[in-house]
């Protein structure tokens, strides 16, 4: 796709940083607090959420070598490339991406109260639902 397509290889190859979590990407702030977050709970619960994210960026990676620089087959290579209005909207969201990334204070303070809230009522989560809970617990024990 790379060939017939070279701005949508690169709208999707930006989208998929983003998704892997590369740093200064949207999905870099994600995948850090929630390995942070993690890796406090217990340290193999961590360790577990770490090669989860390294296998996910292998797969995406994988992913996107064969849809992109993979054989193309005929009927592909008469698509046209991204016209102005499609190139327009993925690089607004880009953008988006690339500011959540590196200024993810604004979100962050937004969401503060729905997060203090559920850190301090912990056992709402262990009350409504206790077989989960244990079950899972005693999954990574």
């Amino acid at each position: 796709l790379a060939k017939p397509m070279p701005i949508y290889a690169a709208m999707f190859m930006i989208m998929m940083l983003g998704s892997v979590g590369l740093p200064g990407l949207s999905g870099f702030i994600g995948e850090f607090l929630s390995m942070q977050g993690a890796f406090r709970a217990d340290w193999l619960v961590g360790a577990i959420t770490a090669s989860v994210v390294i296998f996910a960026a292998w797969y995406l990676f994988w992913m996107f070598q064969r849809v992109v620089f993979g054989k193309t087959p005929d009927r592909i290579t008469k698509f046209r490339d991204l016209d102005w209005k499609e190139s327009s909207s993925l690089v607004v969201l880009s953008v988006l991406s690339l500011l959540l990334g590196v200024f993810p204070g604004p979100v962050l303070q937004m969401i503060h109260p729905a997060t203090q809230a559920l850190l301090h009522t912990p056992t709402t989560v262990t009350e409504h639902a206790p077989g989960i809970v244990a079950l899972l617990l005693n999954m990574f024990k």
